[in-house]
């Protein structure tokens, strides 16, 4: 699950969002003040070929990013500097592995196409 810190946009208190993917894959965060449900699709960024190559050789910017590629969607996980990649075949997966879930199947995910994650 993905954390922050952010202001709700309805009661205006500085909340800790844990971000969630319902069952639809739309990431959402709930704030435990009021009670408001927020989709949180900004918690990453997607990003060009270029940009997401940049990111993982220099780990700059920290954060979650994503890249859709040849029919298939790297997310990279930059939050601490370390730009792990993984690859998938649906969006859904992706975002849900960017929210911090955890895949104990192959289902989705395909082979890596280098060290990156990116072909080429």
């Amino acid at each position: 699950m993905y954390c922050d810190t952010v202001r709700c946009k309805r009661c205006g208190w500085p909340v800790n969002r844990r971000v969630h993917v319902d069952p639809d894959g739309v990431p959402r965060w709930t704030c435990p003040i009021c009670g408001a449900v927020w989709d949180g699709f900004d918690f990453y960024k997607t990003v060009s070929r270029e940009e997401a190559a940049e990111i993982i050789e220099f780990r700059y910017p920290e954060g979650y990013f994503m890249v859709k590629e040849d029919g298939k969607f790297v997310g990279i996980d930059n939050s601490d500097g370390d730009a792990f990649t993984e690859e998938f075949k649906s969006k859904e997966r992706c975002i849900r592995w960017l929210a911090g879930e955890e895949f104990y199947d192959d289902e989705d995910e395909v082979d890596n196409a280098g060290s990156d994650g990116l072909a080429g």
